[in-house]
């Protein structure tokens, strides 16, 4: 099941992407404002999955999503992005928590913009620390802290720019649909998927006393679905078995790709759906 829907579309612009995080209740007017002069760039509009049904976009991309991590799942499927306008509000710390989760969707130099869909955003929803970077150390990720190259504020909108490029990790589940949109030089064809299963172990176990209560192994081992595919067109290879394209890593770059946070010694790992090249 999709955690976004994209409800309808248009072709992209080759000026480049402004996502926009739009409130439940929000005119054609504050979303033209908020944009300026990036109204001619492709544009991808987020809202909530409670937001009204009749909504004023006729002539960009609207996704609606449950939250701020079904808009990560969402994001996936856009990049580059140079743009990306929060105005969901809420505290600081839910700001943060959205800005820690979609933050590094941008490319290098892109633009994470809190702007306020009443006005000012008020001192006790944004502290004023941030501008100064010390919160950029103690409440937000390190992965963001080090991906911030400046952060930029006025009365009505705080804007932090971001330095170095990030890849998405992909994974086997989603890996085919992700590349056809986040890949348009690299092409991927599933030659064999071999479906998982389960057996039982057959070893011999010895139980030896133990002061503590020994826990042993459940008997069952599961082992999940194998996939074999065929990439043409352009593919990034480095040490380590690193293969990428322009926007992600291949889920056959790592060794235990179905890690929770899989890492490969040929980048730099920052979190658990991105990370960056070495070199």
């Amino acid at each position: 099941m999709r955690a976004a829907t994209r409800l309808w579309g248009r072709d992209a612009s080759p000026q480049g992407t402004v996502v926009v995080l739009a409130p439940d209740r929000v005119s054609f007017g504050q979303v033209r404002a908020w944009l300026g002069q990036e109204w001619l760039r492709r544009v991808e509009v987020v809202v909530r999955r409670e937001a009204p049904d009749e909504l004023p976009f006729r002539d960009v991309n609207l996704w609606r999503v449950n939250d701020h991590h079904h808009a990560h799942a969402a994001l996936a499927h856009i990049a580059p992005i140079d743009v990306i306008i929060d105005a969901w509000g809420g505290c600081a710390e839910t700001r943060i928590g959205r800005l820690n989760v979609l933050f590094l969707h941008l490319a290098e130099d892109g633009e994470y913009q809190f702007v306020e869909p009443a006005g000012a955003i008020a001192s006790e929803q944004w502290p004023g620390d941030l501008v100064g970077g010390d919160i950029l150390a103690k409440r937000v990720g390190s992965h963001i802290s080090t991906s911030v190259s400046r952060v930029d504020r006025d009365n009505h909108r705080v804007t932090l720019v971001k330095k170095h490029d990030h890849l998405l990790k992909l994974r086997d589940a989603d890996a085919d649909e992700l590349i056809a949109a986040r890949e348009p030089d690299l092409h991927v064809r599933r030659l064999l998927v071999r479906p998982g299963g389960s057996f039982m172990s057959r070893d011999t176990v010895q139980h030896h006393e133990a002061e503590t209560p020994i826990v042993w192994p459940e008997r069952e081992i599961k082992f999940p679905e194998l996939y074999l595919r065929h990439y043409t067109g352009s593919v990034g290879y480095a040490d380590h078995m690193l293969t990428h394209g322009s926007r992600s890593i291949l889920p056959e770059a790592y060794r235990w790709h179905l890690a929770a946070d899989p890492s490969n010694p040929a980048t730099v790992n920052s979190s658990p759906a991105f990370a960056r090249l070495t070199a």
